[in-house]
């Protein structure tokens, strides 16, 4: 119940977070850009959001931080890794994953540079390939659990394999439901160059995404065969 809660309650905060404003900027208002040369922003603060789209970035680093200080402190016990005769990770899935968190990354600043420049076509193009690449990247976690021969009771070992590789699904589909918000108001034209700073944002958790994939996957993938 108090997960169903949780998920709900942030499902409203995205919602409001990323429901465009229709305040419109007044002549007085464009006229004391034009003098000060100091923008104007009646919807709000694009500076403010940014900060709080990083504060977020931050709380997601500490945890991932905090799981990756668990695995390699319960992998320096062990002196066969996996141990319990379990198989090393197959490396095709996070390979996708991988493929499709760059895409979506790549999609979110492709949407982000062409509504800058008034496309709405382009914006709207963007943002449904990086919510189409994200949703691969996701699949592909999914589906390599599910073919596992182990589960998250085996061992630790399976334990924190299961732990880094869903909560790495957690951060991807955080983005995805980012997406997914702002593209509803992308589809109804409420962007412009002026305003679109959901956009902005929901790319710069995409850039940050690649580095928690990066540390999460490379962990529970690569650090096996190497370490």
């Amino acid at each position: 119940i108090l997960v169903l809660g949780g998920l709900i309650t942030m499902l409203i905060g995205l919602l409001g977070w990323h429901w465009p404003d229709t305040v419109e900027t007044t002549e007085r208002e464009l006229a004391f850009e034009r003098r000060h040369n100091i923008a104007v922003y009646p919807n709000g603060s694009p500076t403010i959001n940014r900060w709080s789209m990083w504060l977020m970035i931050l709380l997601l680093a500490i945890s991932t931080a905090l799981f990756l200080f668990s695995y390699f402190y319960i992998r320096l016990q062990h002196i066969g890794w996996p141990y319990g005769n379990l198989p090393l990770p197959n490396l095709l899935w996070p390979l996708i994953t991988t493929l499709g968190v760059l895409g979506a990354a790549g999609g979110m600043a492709w949407a982000n540079r062409r509504i800058g420049a008034e496309d709405q076509t382009g914006l709207r193009v963007g943002l449904l390939a990086a919510f189409l690449a994200g949703a691969v990247a996701v699949g592909a976690i999914v589906y390599d659990l599910l073919q596992l021969p182990f589960d998250h009771t085996s061992n630790a070992y399976g334990s924190l394999y299961y732990t880094l590789t869903i909560f790495a699904a957690v951060i991807l589909l955080g983005g995805l439901a980012q997406n997914l918000f702002t593209q509803i108001w992308a589809w109804a034209g409420r962007y412009s160059a002026r305003e679109h700073i959901a956009v902005d944002i929901g790319a710069l958790y995409w850039y940050a995404a690649i580095a928690f994939w990066a540390a999460l996957g490379g962990t529970v993938y690569l650090s096996p065969y190497v370490v």
